[in-house]
Parts: C-alpha cells; sequence; structure tokens
C-alpha cells in the first residue's frame, strides 16, 4: 500500500486560476517547469522569457519571447545559454478567459550543484566544528528530538488513515479493492474538522453500489451530517473526513478518481426508508392511470342528462366543502414544489449531482409542476366551468408525470423528483373529473360555493 503525503490537493470540480503550486529548477543549458493546481478544469498556460525583465502583460513582443502554451502540467526550455540570466513570466487562464499572472522568476542554467556546495562548504565546516564543541550528549538528545518530531506526522497521518479504514461503510467499498490513499491533515474543504483521507482505485476495479453515507451540506448552518442514500456506478474514488480528535468517520462522500462516477440515485429521509420506490419509481404509475381511468368514467357517466338529478342541499354541502379541499390541496401542493425546489438550490454539495436545481437550464423544469398546480388553482376559484382547461391541465399533468418517471428509471433519482412526480400524479386525478364532469364537481352544470 503505498501512501502519499498531502500535496494540497481539494475535490473541487471548477478550478481556481488563482490557486496553484509551480517549481522552477534551472540544469545544464536547460530550465524546466512543473505545476499542479486544484480542481478538475484544464487551465492554459503561456510562459514569456527574457533577458531584460519580467513582462508587464500576457501579450509576446519583441524583447518577450513565447516559449509555451499549453494546459499539460510540465515544460523544459532547452537550448540555453549556460551563466545567462533568464527572466521568465508565467500566466494561466480558463479556456477563453482572462489571464491571471502566476509566477515571477529569474534563473542562470549552467550553475552546477557542486558549485553551490562549494560555497556552503565554508559555513558547513563551521557549524560542524560548533557542533563537536558542544559535546557528544549534546548531539544525541538533537538527533532523538529530531526523529520523533519527522516521525509524529507519520504516525498521525497512519492513525488517520487507520480510523478511515476501520469504519465498516469503507471497509464495505474497500473490500477487495487495491486502493491508494492520500492522507490530508490540514483544514480545508476535504477535512472541516482538521483530517480527511482520499482513496482511488483503479477503473479495472470501478464499483457498482448502493450506500448510506454521511454528507455534510456546506450551506446549512447546522454541522452534524445528513444520511444520504446513493447508488453508484464506476465509483474509482471517495473522500473521507474524520473528526481529529476522537478518530470518528464524520463524512463520506465519492470523489473524482481515476474516472467519473455516475450518480442513479441521492435521496435522503424520508425518501430513502422506502428503498421499493426509490429503486421502482415506476410503481405508483399503474395505480396512478388506473384510478384515472375509473375517475374519468364515473364521472363522465354521472354527469349524463339521465343521470341528472335535482341536486338537494346536501349536495350542495359536500360540493361546496369538497371544492374547499380541493383549493386547500392545490395551495399546499404549490407551495411544497416551491419549498423542495428552493431547497434544493440552496444546498452545497461536496460532490456533483445528476441535476443541479440551481442550474438556470434545470430550474424552469423544476419549476413547470408549479405552475400546473398554480393554473389549477386560477380554474377552481373561478366561477365559470372551463371544462377544456381541466382536460389541458390533466393531459399535461399526466404527460410531465410518466416523462419524470422514464427520467428517474433511465438518468437518476432524487428527493425533488420523486416529490414533483407524486404531486404531479395527484394533480391528474384532481383534474379529470373537472374535465369530464357536466359541473366543476361532476354533479351539476351550476356548481357553484354559493347558491341563491
Amino acid at each position: 500500500m503505498r501512501r502519499r503525503r498531502h500535496h494540497d490537493h481539494r475535490l473541487e470540480t471548477t478550478t481556481d486560476v488563482r490557486v496553484r503550486r509551480l517549481r522552477v529548477a534551472a540544469g545544464e543549458r536547460y530550465v524546466a517547469f512543473g505545476w499542479d493546481y486544484p480542481g478538475s478544469t484544464l487551465l492554459e498556460v503561456r510562459i514569456l522569457r527574457s533577458t531584460r525583465g519580467f513582462a508587464a502583460g500576457p501579450d509576446p513582443s519583441p524583447e518577450q519571447h513565447l516559449v509555451y502554451e499549453d494546459v499539460s502540467g510540465s515544460f523544459r526550455d532547452t537550448g540555453l545559454e549556460r551563466g545567462v540570466r533568464y527572466c521568465y513570466t508565467v500566466f494561466a487562464r480558463h479556456p477563453g478567459g482572462e489571464w491571471v499572472r502566476w509566477e515571477e522568476s529569474c534563473v542562470r542554467p549552467g550553475l552546477r550543484r557542486a558549485a553551490r556546495l562549494r560555497r556552503l562548504l565554508p559555513w558547513a565546516a563551521a557549524v560542524l566544528i560548533l557542533a563537536g564543541s558542544l559535546g557528544a550528549a549534546a548531539t544525541a538528545a538533537a538527533q532523538e528530538d529530531d526523529e520523533a518530531a519527522a516521525d509524529e506526522p507519520s504516525a498521525a497521518e497512519a492513525a488517520l488513515e487507520g480510523a478511515a479504514r476501520a469504519d465498516p461503510r469503507v471497509a464495505a467499498i474497500l473490500a477487495g479493492v487495491e486502493a491508494e490513499a492520500e492522507v490530508t491533515m490540514e483544514t480545508g474543504p476535504l477535512s472541516p474538522l482538521g483530517g480527511g483521507v482520499t482513496f482511488m482505485w483503479s477503473p479495472e476495479q470501478s464499483r457498482a453500489t448502493t450506500v448510506e453515507w454521511p454528507v455534510l451540506d456546506r450551506a446549512a448552518a447546522e454541522t452534524e451530517p445528513e444520511t444520504r442514500r446513493l447508488k453508484f456506478e464506476e465509483l474509482t474514488g471517495m473522500a473521507v473526513v474524520v473528526d481529529g480528535e476522537s478518530g470518528a468517520v464524520r463524512e463520506i462522500y465519492p470523489a473524482g478518481g481515476t474516472a467519473a462516477y455516475v450518480i442513479r440515485q441521492d435521496t435522503t429521509s424520508p425518501w430513502s426508508d422506502l428503498p421499493w420506490l426509490v429503486d421502482q419509481p415506476w410503481l405508483p404509475l399503474p395505480l396512478f392511470m388506473a384510478v384515472a381511468v375509473g375517475m374519468a368514467i364515473h364521472a363522465f357517466v354521472r354527469s349524463r342528462a339521465w343521470r341528472r338529478r335535482t341536486p338537494s342541499m346536501a349536495r350542495h354541502d359536500r360540493q361546496a366543502l369538497g371544492r374547499l379541499a380541493v383549493i386547500v390541496f392545490l395551495i399546499a401542493g404549490f407551495v411544497t414544489q416551491l419549498w423542495v425546489v428552493v431547497s434544493a438550490a440552496q444546498e452545497e454539495l461536496p460532490y456533483d449531482r445528476p441535476f443541479d436545481p440551481g442550474s438556470l437550464q434545470v430550474l424552469p423544469v423544476l419549476l413547470f409542476p408549479a405552475a400546473l398546480y398554480l393554473s389549477a388553482l386560477v380554474l377552481e376559484l373561478l366561477t365559470m366551468p372551463h371544462r377544456g382547461s381541466w382536460g389541458l391541465v390533466a393531459v399535461m399533468a399526466a404527460g410531465t408525470y410518466v416523462y419524470s418517471v422514464v427520467v428517474m428509471m433511465r438518468v437518476a433519482t432524487d428527493d425533488v423528483s420523486l416529490v414533483l412526480s407524486l404531486l404531479l400524479g395527484a394533480l391528474m386525478l384532481l383534474s379529470l373529473p373537472r374535465a369530464f364532469g357536466a359541473g366543476r364537481m361532476g354533479w351539476s352544470r351550476s356548481a357553484t360555493f354559493s347558491r341563491s
């Protein structure tokens, strides 16, 4: 098992062009550059070289020569003159964005390491003589302290990795997988509690599994993570946040490993407590359709002239109470849909979701069911019957419900899609009697709240 020290890679999806780590080294008639940065978005890097100073901007000029422009993580400038002072200016940007100045560095190729060591020899000899004069006992004590200080971070990292592997949820994923562990002891997005471990493995060992992991919403005021039911395909990495004091695992979420993972389910309570519905979101569809057909036939038969009777006062009372219940249900459904969509859009999770409610491309689709509920509420509050409008609402609700079920089966299932699909099915059942009946409730053409 190979364990690497932390190099400040953070699990972010969008690269911050201002955060980077760059290293410049000079050799025999060449200068080498190496850089990396957190995030998965590639950056364009441009390097300008001059013997007169640093570049004022990213554009090349007669004095500033463009020696590199690409998205790779390293570059070697060869064929340089030995002992000449070269000034390099490094810029970076997102593709098509503005250039950001990264680094300015002046180096002299050909300055051998031996020459540097010869300059340090007098100082090293003085230090050795001073150390010898202090005595053998003091030297041995200093060496022991240095060894203890060097071993302390390694022991802490090993303890952090051991605590992560001991968790049964982590062990279930790592069973039969040769994973590499990367430990970080610094506080950041990966380790808000002071310690985190990232496990990665090869694409040939990718996992397809359903788990229940604790995930912390970065935008919420609560510090306790929420248990989420997640179903993955092609999972090749995960991040584990460990409490540095107690050693308990506080958070687990997927990481961008050697391959792109796919999320098929992402639900919380109470939907995660109904695995039969989450795994098979099409189950309510036959029930909704059967009830819809029965309600449509029943309303159509009762609306015929040979079955119509003079309505009694009790029937009008039932009709008024029924309309009031429908109005209350439509208002509650409209508010519930808005609350679900807005709450999901405000969440900040450490991984990419199949549907981001905060995206402008997804938001109109999520607000369409709420618009249907608002249209049905307006039709119900009007005093005149609108059978054609109710029929249009019923057809649109049924079509949107079937579409949402297909999306959940083929793409992913989450809390928002489950709530919207069930409310769309309820709206379909509510609209059918008003579309096929002679009156608003299918009892009388003059059905209103009040009757003179």
